[in-house]
């Protein structure tokens, strides 16, 4: 088991790292709120490494880090929807909609799931912000489906992403399920689908961002022209 802890370790910081210099050397600006997503799963990941020899730290930072990785994952999906958008007033009311749903969609699970054991806790909450997402996720590619002009790119990048999200919220409910029962195997299970996911839509992004589309040639351009 700790072979494959370290392994999943190595791989996701990999694929992190893959990700942040595909963004840099391109498309930075437009999908910024991606590179800070990366940049949390970054910093959660070495922090979950640094404390994984006391397995009861561990834990308790593993479900606070995963709290903010489905946080930062939830505030990724509301700026794509905001990109993907016409400019005009629906675009604010969608934005602002979504960003209070959440704050009370989520105030409430941390209060009606209350628990002195943290996982207890903290499974049925990222379970819950998991799922917002996925739905906040549905009401972005039928944005990007009724668009005018759809960008391969966005689109490529939302597919990604609702895999994963998926992958979370299947994962989510597998832990919750196991709780009652305390089924390793099946919280094993939930993991490694939602780690499984999870590793997939970073490397599709890597991908995706490592190709320069016309708008990435034509800054490219427009800065030589500029020197």
């Amino acid at each position: 088991m700790r072979y494959l802890q370290w392994s999943l370790y190595i791989i996701g910081l990999g694929l992190q790292g893959l990700v942040l210099t595909a963004l840099v050397n391109g498309p930075l600006r437009e999908y910024f709120t991606i590179l800070l997503y990366v940049l949390c799963l970054f910093a959660t990941t070495l922090l979950e490494i640094f404390v994984s020899p006391d397995p009861t730290t561990l834990i308790h930072y593993f479900w606070i880090g995963e709290l903010l990785r489905q946080s930062a994952l939830y505030l990724v999906v509301v700026s794509l929807v905001a990109k993907a958008m016409p400019l005009g007033p629906r675009r604010g009311a969608l934005i602002r909609t979504l960003v209070l749903v959440a704050v009370l969609f989520f105030g409430g699970s941390f209060y009606v799931n209350y628990s002195e054991d943290l996982a207890k806790w903290f499974i049925p909450v990222v379970r819950n912000i998991s799922f917002s997402a996925a739905i906040v996720n549905l009401v972005l590619w039928f944005v990007l489906i009724a668009a005018e002009r759809r960008d391969p790119r966005l689109l490529a990048i939302t597919g990604a992403l609702g895999l994963q999200i998926t992958g979370d919220a299947i994962g989510q409910s597998l832990r919750h399920l196991s709780l009652p029962y305390s089924s390793k195997a099946t919280s094993l299970l939930g993991s490694m689908v939602a780690i499984s996911t999870h590793f997939l839509c970073l490397y599709i992004w890597w991908q995706v961002f490592q190709r320069r589309d016309s708008n990435d040639l034509r800054a490219e351009r427009a800065r030589s022209t500029a020197v």
